[in-house]
């Protein structure tokens, strides 16, 4: 398995208190799967921070210049944070169909990081 792509980013998650309080902008940067998440948490700021960007970490990785929206950040049956691209996406980027995504997501007072590694 070799390393094709890494990427991290930082969020501050009190800037994301704003974006609890309205479905627009979330509507604009989430998918429907992550809206549902949300909701289920009551919009904590900390899930939308690390959820954005682990969605920035992923574009740095792969060069991906879709709509975020098209990019789930959800939990796999485990619990661990996984990347699952949308129709849109991954008809677009279909040469990301067959590469593994690894993601990591942590939370620190006001800070969320993201690090994402794309493989073969």
């Amino acid at each position: 398995m070799a390393v094709l792509g890494i990427g991290v980013d930082m969020a501050k998650i009190s800037r994301f208190e704003k974006w609890a309080k309205s479905d627009g902008i979330l509507h604009r940067f989430f998918s429907h799967e992550e809206m549902e998440i949300f909701k289920k948490k009551n919009f904590p700021s900390q899930s939308i921070a690390g959820r954005f960007a682990a969605k920035e970490a992923f574009i740095k990785a792969t060069g991906f210049s879709g709509q975020l929206r098209n990019i789930s950040v959800v939990a796999d049956n485990v619990g661990r944070p996984e990347i699952i691209l949308r129709e849109n996406a991954s008809s677009r980027f279909s040469e990301l169909n067959d590469k593994k995504f690894f993601v990591s997501i942590s939370h620190d007072g006001d800070y969320a990081v993201a690090f994402v590694v794309l493989t073969d």
